[in-house]
């Protein structure tokens, strides 16, 4: 994380293996630091899928969509959490490229017994409005701030519609 502040809503998250890939792919490559990248927050995170995704998919997780300054930048996410509400999403990172291997399996859709099967992951946490947020250039203009306006765009009317995902309560 950089030293701004912002929810934990329409964001990405990793467990600590794809943080660490993340660290070394795309952050320290670069300088100045992609998003002022300093630190590694921990959180706890709870999660549990809605019913309309559990009942046709039978997955706690849903796919994993990219979010870049409180927007989704995947095509096709607003499509999937209209139809099946606000699901966290997850995705195995890709092995080709370092070897952060977990110690326990963390895929079923591999190989029984291959490194694959213990892949990082990467997760999605849409929060409100997933569709609106801060555009590149905004981002960009907004990079030595200590803090992201990115509810920006996000009206009382969208966030009535579209609340996110997030509970009130565990």
């Amino acid at each position: 994380m950089s030293p701004a502040k912002y929810p934990l809503e329409n964001v990405n998250v990793a467990d600590l293996r794809g943080v660490l890939w993340y660290l070394h792919h795309e952050v320290i490559p670069a300088t100045p630091r992609k998003y002022r990248i300093d630190r590694i927050r921990r959180f706890l995170v709870r999660a549990k899928t809605t019913r309309e995704f559990w009942n046709v998919h039978h997955r706690s997780f849903g796919p994993f969509f990219a979010f870049d300054g409180g927007r989704c930048s995947t095509p096709g996410c607003g499509d999937i959490y209209h139809h099946y509400g606000f699901i966290v999403g997850c995705q195995p990172v890709s092995l080709k490229e370092g070897a952060y291997f977990a110690d326990r399996d963390t895929t079923a859709s591999c190989v029984p017994g291959s490194n694959e099967c213990r892949a990082p992951l990467w997760y999605s946490l849409p929060g409100p409005c997933p569709d609106r947020g801060l555009t590149p250039k905004e981002m960009q203009d907004q990079a030595g701030q200590d803090s992201f306006d990115v509810g920006r765009g996000k009206s009382a009317a969208c966030l009535r519609r579209e609340p996110g995902g997030r509970c009130r309560r565990p």
